[in-house]
């Protein structure tokens, strides 16, 4: 989403979401707020996020949606409604808007095709990313390079080529 600027995103996301949530019932209560927070500060699910990710979930966003809704208490349904779609599309267009893991399918420049032990890379773009280590997304020096397949006969998976260059993403660039 490189063209768009926050304002646009809330904007897209608070329309996306009045279709989803179209009467004031569809809303999350104060109870399932907190009901979410608990599960998600539970053992179960701390043990789960230790085992995935290597470390405790982190609780606090659903603890922040569990403040706001004692916020909204006071207010008529309607108003609470618009709050808090205020509120999730001002969140889904920062996430939108982001870098997200899902980033990754723009930087993959090649494609690794493993079959028994014969590695097929099929490479068709070079491109030259910079500041990705920092974790900008900003791309310099794309261009074209010779579309082309390697066949590699490879005994172990992990060992592809001399000079053969492994991108973040796990893959690996064979150049010609």
């Amino acid at each position: 989403m490189a063209g768009t600027d926050l304002q646009t995103a809330v904007a897209q996301e608070e329309a996306y979401l009045v279709k989803v949530h179209p009467t004031p019932e569809d809303i999350p209560t104060c109870t399932s707020l907190f009901d979410a927070f608990i599960s998600c500060s539970g053992t179960k699910n701390q043990v789960k996020a230790i085992y995935r990710y290597g470390e405790r979930a982190s609780c606090g966003h659903k603890w922040e949606d569990f403040k706001f809704c004692l916020t909204l208490k006071s207010l008529p349904m309607e108003e609470r409604r618009r709050a808090w779609l205020r509120r999730r599309a001002e969140w889904w267009a920062n996430r939108r808007l982001e870098q997200s893991s899902e980033d990754i399918w723009d930087i993959r420049t090649c494609v690794v095709i493993v079959l028994l032990k014969l590695t097929i890379v099929i490479s068709c773009l070079q491109r030259t990313f910079a500041g990705l280590a920092s974790g900008h997304r900003r791309r310099r020096g794309l261009g074209r390079a010779d579309c082309g397949i390697d066949l590699l006969y490879n005994p172990m998976i992990t060992y592809l080529a001399v000079g053969s260059v492994r991108l973040s993403s796990g893959l690996w660039l064979i150049p010609k």
